[in-house]
Order: structure tokens, then sequence, then C-alpha cells
């Protein structure tokens, strides 16, 4: 697969921008997001990058599936649909970790007490930074169609 998107480590700043403005400023973890656009762009790390997104975006759907479907006793595929958003969850980790590969160890603990260890409150962090990852893919999808 290849990345449909290529950016500068220097513009990861200015993409930041670009995005927030275009979630209407709901980012929740800009250093973050930001830090994980300048790991993409200094480690040439695109297609993973572009992997991370398009699962966070899948994983948030799955996820307003689910809680439409605790609502909505008539969905009947519950089990199979919860299934799917565990799996890609993992998947998430994996895909996370292989962005940030490349960066300092402190980085990397930090993302690893933040994101992935198993609690409440990581799982919480971990939802916000998928969150802003949705509004990243969404906003790439969103130059695809003006290009």
């Amino acid at each position: 697969m290849s990345a449909g998107f290529v950016f500068q480590r220097e513009n990861a700043g200015k993409l930041l921008q670009e995005i927030d403005s275009f979630s209407n400023n709901k980012l929740k973890l800009r250093i973050e997001l930001q830090e994980l656009l300048e790991l993409t762009a200094y480690n040439s790390k695109f297609d993973e990058f572009e992997n991370l997104i398009f699962t966070a975006k899948y994983i948030q759907g799955l996820m307003r599936v689910v809680k439409n479907a605790i609502e909505n006793p008539e969905i009947s595929n519950l089990k199979q649909i919860q299934a799917d958003l565990s799996q890609n969850i993992e998947k998430f980790y994996q895909q996370l970790r292989d962005v940030i590969a490349n960066s300092d160890e402190s980085l990397k603990y930090r993302y690893e007490k933040d994101f992935l260890e198993l609690s409440s409150e990581s799982f919480a962090r971990l939802n916000s930074l998928m969150l802003d990852l949705e509004w990243t893919k969404m906003y790439f999808n969103s130059l695809k169609r003006v290009n």
C-alpha cells in the first residue's frame, strides 16, 4: 500500500493547524498528534501512519455501532461487532508501536504509559487519540476529493 500523502517534518505544525481547523477545533491531544506527524515524516512512515489513521477511523465507527446496538436491541450481530472491535484495537496498538518505534525511549515509554496500558485512564486517552486520528483521516480524505 502506498501512502496517499507525504509531508515534511517541518510542516507538521502547519498540518496540525489545518487538521484542527478542519475539525472545528475539536482535537484533544494536539501535542501527541503533532509528535506522530513529526515522527511519521522524520522516519518516512507514511504507510504506517495511513494504516494507523484508517484503523482509528474504523474503530471509532465500530464504537458508534456498539453504542447504538446497546440502545437498539434489534441489532443481532453485536457479539461479532465486539469481536471485530477488540481485534482492531489490538491492531491499532501494534500500528501505534510501529509509528513510534524509531523514537527516543522517553517518548516510547510515555506512549506505552499514556495509551497502551490496560487501565481506564489509558483507554480514555487512547480513545481521545483515536478521535484525533479519525479527524486526521477525514482531513486527508477531504484533500483527495478536492484534487
